[in-house]
């Protein structure tokens, strides 16, 4: 028997069937499952891949006749076949397309196929149709392969932006999210978006211009793209796209791919809110890029404007799930895949097979069913008795959650986040739901994934009642989070004078210090723990720093410490000064000494939070006004989080913001994210605030980036009082934020029945939609609130949902099509009288000549402009058409936006100008443009300098001469050192510039002569008298920088000059650090030469050594330590510098230091050994040459972890094999 080829069997029909059905059915599944992305991401996958295998093995059951029903031939053909001429065929398939004659001899049958002759030539559609998708399927898989060529292309060609900030982050990001590796930060001009690349030393890619910008959270952009690397989106993506080629017709299968891109992004969203980024900073962050298409493969940051809106709303509505998938749920959606799979592949008809017995031809087939066990239906009933408590928990159903206890529910079942339903409890305050729990055997010590227990939440939560249950029970009082910190030390930093009494009382440890060294005490002076302070000292506990005695008003220990030499201005982990302590504590006298004694009145911590922050915070107006007469700024600088006046606000103290207005604060004062304090205190209620800034003439209709106005957050939060007073002051009473809503859509969403009742009576409109179609009724629906659906129907309010969307529309929007550079719907469009200068309905408002621009269509933008395109017509924040032209670096479309009259001096809102981002393009020729029409370079940006100070700061020479030509004010004195300029740093002296004038920075000209190795400015400057221990504002010399460029001719002219070589920078460092971080033997040997302390230590207790092991520098490690350096060493928090070298990777530096007699078995105060930190950063080189040099395998850290459990947390599989190889124990 002659069987047909695989090809053959393929049904098409079949093949439509099951691949549309198997993708509707994920597409479903990841709908119901879109609050968790990571989950349905994964889901749709394997639904796609189900749609592409399934008829494959369709067609190789049926090619082989494997399918598990069997056919029965019919009587008619049964009869056709009997007799002597019966044709031994095993069953109908091998007749197909023959045609039999009604009335046929059996010699006619036997005569053979070679007697049947063709009369005429034809190809069938099914044959047009299988070729035609291979060459679809081919041409797909062409440009995959170019694509993938063309960004390996850009990768390699690739440059380093020369931004340290962003490797930084991609080397904490790495650290918190458990890689083993980092990516290489590099810059391309060819992207706009960052990109990821994760094929083969893996780096990822930034737009350059972006890489100056100080408003970009990195650490949150960096960690949405290494989550790519760590999910592998790069494999499944690619995957994607081979199924998009091989089912390329199927139009679900591009609507899958689709969907799989935005669910990555939002997975990966998830992940960077799950490292704890502040969710407000990394959304603003991502208004920073333009969108990037690219293949699946190849991961953008930002991949589509249209997705951008919901992934922006989605953050701040902190709607982020929990990015973990989840071994059981992976292990469980494989099996069903594979049943699915496997089940619709073989349930086919195999042949009748008439060569079968009679007897046996019509035996049904008995199929064998195994029944489950005993024991496993009562493990399944009691694990759903468990997901069903877990459930009712998060409801709330006290009733529903005790009788699934009584049911045997396990009351410390982790959720895929690790929170236990005590968590969950705590986190909410329910109270009675929580000692239900605890009554029913809830574990306090059980910790989350941030190690914080029951009694750390009760802590949190102020919860003593439940504190005391919990310890009486057997929770450990000392246990301590992640970050080292005890319940003490939150009750310490929150305030909580009854929760710290308690865990007092049942023994807490009051000397316990969290990872970065600090007590109780020294975390109190760091929140609002003035009052625990008190109570700690009452109990015995010894101020030991001059934070802790400032916080307690304690003016004679402040006046010892000061005495005894202690640094006025020192810092804690969080970056404070005593002076804030002092200021947050509301101490008067201290706050008088510590002025009188320098103490830096304007110093910020970590969040640019400022003594007088702390005192508007808290509430001291009589310290906020002493700061005030002192010099205290009033309002900071841009990056700061809040302002003083801001924090008065949000805290609700009038007297305070009074305080502030009467001495010029401004009452529409906005942080970055447009927030003001007529804004922060409708939404937290402060009513008396609010009465104090309407009296001052506040415009009550300011909203913020995102659209809110104080009416929607009184409305949302149901402050009815604050929402009547400002409509008396004429508040809009139906404005939209960035998604359509108006202040009624957050009443009825919040169920505000009297704020919606005074908002409807005012003559707020109910019947307005949102951007989705949606009314006030329908979210009032969604929420179940029944009082206020009644409310709105009794008021006429029609049922708005998504239906609503379905009115009709254009094809394509004018915004779309200027996006797509459609010349003739465009043409259309506006002759039917499309708007040219319309702004899009979303939170940016672009403009259709943005999108033309940005896009590179050139003829469009000619079409908008001679139909009345408004050339300056900007977003909502300010970004007019000229930007993105300059971004690209499109210069003919630069000049051509220039001629036809764009404002080059239009800035964007807390931006830079577009002559910026000329200059960080090293783009002389648009520069040119934008000066012939006015740019100014010598006015300042919002980081305080000029374009021309940061022209000269990348090192554009020729922009530089170029800004110089055209008159450059003198005062650029500094900049002519930078470059060399030795005749214009002459003439500047000559007309009475100062020797010693700073810049913003606190360099002179000296510095930045050192720092550009400008030798011979360098000598004049001296010569003339130059400060040689100029410092800046972080104390560092000349010499640091000096030491720092390796240039050692003008390190020895500096010491020649009487340099201070043991000069100390704010945050301790030396010259001799700086060298021995760069790695130069010669710089380093000059300064120990002329008396440079080889073992001196930074304030984190590093020397020069650990600076070079940190940095991988062998050869001046070696040299280090030929001259003396000690191997030994530790810094405050217990590492030696085989410790640091450890980390970092460096196993020739690693072998050195053991050559030398480093401890291999020494512990930081952590208990690690450098084993263990090799082996949790998966340094697998490294964990080799520790083991081979006898490093205990077993040993554990304070916590009990060994390098083993470390390697496994972090999925480190080399690390892991190579230990359990070599003896390590499972815990």
């Amino acid at each position: 028997m002659m069987r047909e080829s695989l090809l053959q069997d393929l049904s098409l029909w079949g093949c439509l069937w099951q691949s549309m059905a198997f993708i509707a059915l994920g597409l479903v599944a990841g709908y119901l499952l879109r609050r968790r992305p990571s989950r349905a991401y994964q889901v749709l996958l394997f639904a796609m891949l189900a749609a592409v295998i399934v008829p494959l093995m369709s067609a190789v059951v049926k090619h082989y006749d494997l399918g598990v029903f069997t056919a029965r031939a019919t009587d008619s053909f049964g009869t056709l076949l009997e007799g002597p001429e019966a044709i031994p065929l095993a069953g109908t398939d091998d007749l197909a397309g023959i045609a039999v004659p009604a009335a046929v001899s059996p010699a006619d049958i036997n005569s053979g196929p070679a007697e049947i002759t063709s009369t005429r030539f034809s190809i069938s559609w099914r044959t047009v149709a299988v070729y035609g998708w291979i060459i679809a399927t081919l041409a797909l898989l062409a440009r995959l392969i170019v694509t993938f060529m063309y960004g390996a292309y850009i990768v390699r060609n690739a440059q380093r932006p020369g931004r340290e900030q962003v490797q930084r982050a991609v080397d904490d990001v790495t650290l918190n999210l458990g890689l083993s590796c980092g990516l290489q930060v590099r810059g391309s001009r060819r992207i706009r978006s960052p990109i990821v690349w994760c094929w083969s030393r893996p780096p990822i890619l930034l737009v350059p211009n972006s890489c100056r910008d100080p408003r970009i959270d990195w650490a949150g952009v960096v960690a949405h793209e290494l989550a790519h690397s760590k999910r592998r989106d790069h494999i499944t993506g690619l995957m994607a796209e081979l199924m998009v080629c091989l089912l390329p017709w199927n139009p679900l299968m591009w609507l899958s791919k689709k969907c799989l891109v935005r669910l990555g992004e939002q997975a990966c969203d998830d992940w960077v809110v799950a490292t704890g980024q502040p969710s407000e900073d990394y959304a603003e962050s991502l208004l920073r890029f333009r969108p990037q298409r690219q293949m699946a493969f190849l991961p953008a940051v930002v991949h589509s404007k249209k997705g951008l809106a919901g992934r922006i709303d989605r953050i701040l509505k902190d709607s982020c799930g929990n990015p973990r998938v989840g071994v059981g749920w992976v292990l469980a959606m494989t099996i069903v895949a594979i049943c699915l799979t496997m089940g619709v592949a073989f349930a086919q008809t195999r042949s009748s097979g008439l060569r079968i017995a009679t007897e046996h031809r019509d035996k049904p087939i008995t199929i064998g069913l195994t029944t489950t066990a005993e024991t496993g239906t009562v493990d399944t009933h009691l694990q759903e008795v468990t997901e069903a408590l877990q459930a009712a928990v998060k409801e709330g159903d006290i009733r529903r959650v005790e009788q699934l206890i009584s049911e045997g529910g396990n009351v410390n079942a982790k959720y895929a986040d690790g929170w236990t339903p005590l968590h969950w409890a705590l986190s909410c305050q329910d109270e009675q739901l929580a000692e239900l729990l605890i009554v029913n055997g809830a574990d306090g010590n059980v910790g989350d994934n941030s190690g914080l227990t029951g009694l750390h939440w009760a802590v949190m939560m102020n919860q003593t009642k439940l504190g005391k249950l919990l310890i009486t029970r057997g929770t450990d009082v000392g246990k301590s989070d992640n970050d080292g910190w005890t319940p003490l030390h939150h009750a310490a930093n929150d305030g909580l004078t009854d929760m710290a009494t308690l865990l007092l009382e049942q023994g807490a440890d009051v000397a316990a210090v969290n990872k970065h060294g600090e007590t109780p005490l020294d975390v109190a002076a760091m929140g609002d723990g003035a009052a625990v302070a008190e109570l700690l000292v009452a109990r015995g506990v010894e101020v030991t720093t001059l934070h802790a005695a400032a916080l307690l008003g304690d003016l004679k220990k402040v006046n010892r410490f000061i005495s005894e030499g202690t640094d006025i201005d020192s810092r804690n982990s969080s970056n404070g000064t005593p002076l804030h302590a002092a200021a947050s504590g509301g101490h008067l006298d201290v706050v008088r000494l510590l002025l009188a004694n320098g103490a830096d009145i304007n110093a910020t911590t970590k969040d640019n939070t400022t003594p007088l922050n702390s005192a508007a915070l808290a509430g001291h107006d009589k310290i906020a006004k002493m700061l005030i007469e002192a010099g205290a700024e009033i309002e900071g600088n841009i990056n700061r989080r809040w302002t003083p006046l801001q924090d008065a606000a949000r805290a609700g103290h009038k007297n305070v913001a009074e305080l502030l207005v009467v001495h010029g604060a401004d009452i529409s004062t906005k942080n970055r994210f447009g927030i003001t304090p007529l804004r922060l205190a409708a939404g937290i209620g402060h009513q008396e605030v609010v009465e104090l800034l309407i009296s001052k003439g506040v415009d009550v209709n300011v909203a913020d980036k995102f659209g809110w106005t104080p009416l929607h957050w009184a409305a949302k939060e149901g402050h009815m009082t604050i929402a009547e007073m400002l409509i008396a002051e004429g508040a809009d009473l139906n404005p939209k934020k960035y998604d359509g809503g108006t202040p009624i859509h957050s009443a009825a969403l919040e169920g505000r029945r009297h704020t919606l009742e005074l908002l409807i009576a005012k003559g707020a409109n109910p019947n307005l939609k949102d951007n989705q179609g949606r009314t006030a009724l329908w979210y009032a629906q969604n929420r179940d609130h029944t009082e206020i659906v009644e409310l709105l129907k009794k008021h006429g309010t029609k049922d708005g949902t998504a239906a609503a969307l379905k009115e009709s529309k254009p094809v394509k929007s004018i915004h779309e099509a200027a996006a797509d550079g459609d010349i003739e719907q465009v043409k259309s469009l506006i002759s039917q009288g499309a708007d040219v200068n319309a702004k899009e309905k979303d939170f940016r408002g672009f403009t259709p000549m943005y999108y033309a621009v940005q896009n590179g269509h050139k003829e469009v933008i000619e079409i908008l402009l001679a139909n009345g395109a408004d050339i300056n017509a900007g977003d909502k924040f300010g970004y007019i058409p000229l930007y993105p032209a300059i971004w690209s670096n499109d210069r003919d479309t630069v000049r051509f936006m220039i001629e036809n009259g764009a404002d080059v001096n239009l800035v964007a809102e807390d931006d830079y100008p577009p002559l910026y981002y000329a200059v960080m393009n090293n783009d002389l020729e648009s520069v040119e443009l934008l000066l012939a029409k006015g740019a100014r370079f010598d006015v300042k940006t919002i980081d305080g300098s000029t374009v021309f100070y940061h022209a000269a700061w990348m090192g554009n020479r020729e922009i530089v001469k170029f800004f110089a030509s055209k008159g450059a004010d003198i005062s650029t004195f500094h900049l002519a050192a930078c470059m060399g300029d030795s005749d214009r740093v002459k003439s500047s002296i000559e007309q009475g510039t100062d020797l010693n004038e700073k810049d913003e920075h606190g360099w002179t000209a000296l510095h930045w002569a050192a720092s550009m190795e400008q030798e011979e400015v360098a000598k004049f400057l001296l010569a003339r008298g130059a400060d040689v221990d100029a410092k800046t504002k972080e104390d560092e010399t000349p010499l640091h920088h000096a030491a720092q460029s390796g240039a050692r001719a003008l390190v020895e002219l500096l010491i020649d000059r009487g340099a201070e070589v043991k000069a100390r920078s704010k945050d301790g460092r030396t010259p001799l650090h700086r060298a021995a971080a760069k790695g130069d033997n010669d710089v380093i040997e000059l300064l120990i030469d002329n008396g440079a302390d080889i073992n001196e230590k930074n304030n984190q207790g590093a020397a020069s050594l650990w600076f070079a092991c940190a940095a991988g520098k062998r050869d001046t490690a070696a040299f280090l330590i030929a001259k003396g350096a000690n191997v030994h060493a530790k810094t405050k928090s217990g590492w030696t510098v085989l410790h640091r070298a450890a980390s970092n990777g460096h196993s020739d530096v690693v072998s050195l230091l053991i050559n030398k007699g480093a401890d291999i078995a020494a512990k930081n105060n952590s208990g690690q050994t450098p084993l263990h930190r090799a082996a949790s950063l998966g340094r697998l080189r490294v964990v080799e040459l520790l083991i081979a040099r006898g490093a205990d395998v077993n040993t554990q850290a304070n916590k009990g972890q060994t390098a083993l459990s470390l390697a496994k947390e972090r999925s480190h599989t080399k690390v892991v094999e190579l230990l359990r190889k070599n003896g390590a124990k499972e815990q």
